[in-house]
């Protein structure tokens, strides 16, 4: 099954291609990365960034989804401790 979807921002447009898989229902994106860099605001390519790398790190056994989990809960801690310490 082909999908295809516009995603606009602001007066820009990008068309994308959607190839949904059975049986897993994978999605494959036909968007450039150049195009997702043209949709994406700075904040959100940041997001995309960060989840492209850990994604790829859990997915190569660099680490588990438990260890990304336990060292996100302890930086959000740390950064919880210093903010009520001002």
């Amino acid at each position: 099954m082909i999908v295809h979807l516009r995603l606009t921002r602001g007066c820009r447009s990008v068309l994308m291609n959607v190839k949904i898989f059975r049986p897993r229902w994978r999605i494959i994106v036909s968007m450039s990365f150049e195009e997702a860099l043209a949709v994406a605001s700075r904040d959100e390519g940041f997001k995309a960034t960060v989840y492209a790398m850990n994604t790829l790190l859990i997915h190569k056994g660099i680490y588990t989804q438990e260890e990304f989990q336990a060292l996100f809960v302890e930086w959000v801690e740390k950064e919880v401790a210093r903010s009520s310490a001002h």
